[in-house]
């Protein structure tokens, strides 16, 4: 991912790292003062991320949320991996001053960005030159192509010259057809399926697992 100052006016200054994915969506780096955004994100879409990820019952409160966050700084400085944040720019048009007019340009007001989601690596090997990827997205933010757009700048980050990764893996359960579109779409080459991979509250789910190889992103 891009390093850069970013002026963007939605976006507080001090967030330096940051990768603009278009149409009003960035990937940047989790701040501490972002906890509060992310547990309001994880709570307003508890039902629709449980059905598949394992973690929401640890990550209840802002403080979980926070120790997340510094967890992921830490990951990054032992350079073991990164996550980013997904964020969408929010625009509200302000009332018309009479029914009869219509909004202008001075009339909208830009609002603080929407943390929507996490895409990030880890499990990364520099000796065999391998890393793994996770992510997961808010439901009103699906359909946009959002996801596919973050896998592929994380794509190109890891084949990239920085990283000179070989392999990067990524596995959702068998039923995540969403997830699994978008490792399908981008090329990911399906190498099988793992049974009973993951418990998920009350029962296993099987894996598959996808991978992209740098002779094939090439």
């Amino acid at each position: 991912i891009a390093t850069r100052a970013r002026s963007h006016m939605s976006l507080a200054s001090s967030r330096l790292l940051s990768h603009d994915l278009g149409d009003g969506v960035y990937l940047c780096l989790l701040e501490e003062s972002d906890a509060p955004s992310l547990i309001a994100a994880l709570d307003a879409n508890r039902a629709h991320l449980r059905e598949w990820l394992p973690w929401l019952d640890a990550n209840t409160t802002a403080d979980h949320s926070l120790a997340f966050i510094r967890s992921t700084r830490e990951e990054l400085a032992k350079n073991e991996g990164y996550q980013t944040g997904i964020f969408i720019d929010n625009v509200a048009s302000t009332s018309p001053s009479s029914s009869s007019s219509s909004p202008s340009a001075s009339s909208l007001l830009t609002q603080p960005p929407r943390l929507v989601g996490m895409i990030g690596f880890y499990n990364l090997n520099r000796i065999t030159r391998s890393v793994s990827m996770g992510y997961w997205l808010a439901k009103d933010a699906n359909g946009r192509g959002i996801m596919t757009r973050a896998v592929l700048a994380y794509l190109k980050h890891a084949f990239g010259p920085i990283m000179q990764m070989n392999r990067v893996e990524i596995r959702a359960a068998v039923g995540n057809v969403k997830s699994r579109a978008v490792m399908e779409r981008l090329g990911f080459h399906m190498e099988g399926t793992i049974r009973d991979a993951e418990w998920l509250y009350d029962h296993y789910v099987d894996h598959v697992v996808y991978s992209m190889l740098a002779k094939e992103w090439a």
